[in-house]
């Protein structure tokens, strides 16, 4: 099976970079030539042909109890960085609410929904 490499390419504008992370720009791979696109912070990582994303899971920005998610941070038992947490799903929802209790932590969350979300410079 061949390695797989993601390369960054970010457009030469400078506004596509904030705080070292791309913000707009494309996504490429070595192997298969693909680019995937990145839009406003949010990579599009979905093999081609790319439709209109679908709902997803975590629902709309602060619909969810905080509480949960709060209980959800407490059991992946992170609480400062340096690392980085991936929320598949649904428990994308949590992914505001960790980044505010925590520091120096990403969160990357792997959802639809929060293509829609407004941008968290935490």
């Amino acid at each position: 099976m061949p390695t797989m490499r993601a390369r960054v390419r970010a457009d030469s504008t400078a506004h596509e970079l904030a705080d070292r992370l791309v913000t707009e720009g494309v996504l490429g791979c070595a192997n298969c030539r693909d680019g995937s696109p990145i839009q406003a912070g949010f990579g599009d990582l979905r093999a081609p042909p790319r439709r209109e994303l679908e709902v997803g899971l975590a629902g709309a920005f602060g619909s969810r109890d905080e509480l949960e998610a709060e209980r959800i941070a407490a059991r992946i038992g992170v609480v400062r960085g340096p690392g980085t947490v991936v929320l598949v799903g649904g428990l994308a929802h949590c992914g505001p609410v960790i980044s505010r209790l925590t520091q120096d932590l990403q969160i990357v969350e792997i959802d639809a929904d929060p293509s829609a979300w407004p941008a968290d410079p935490s």
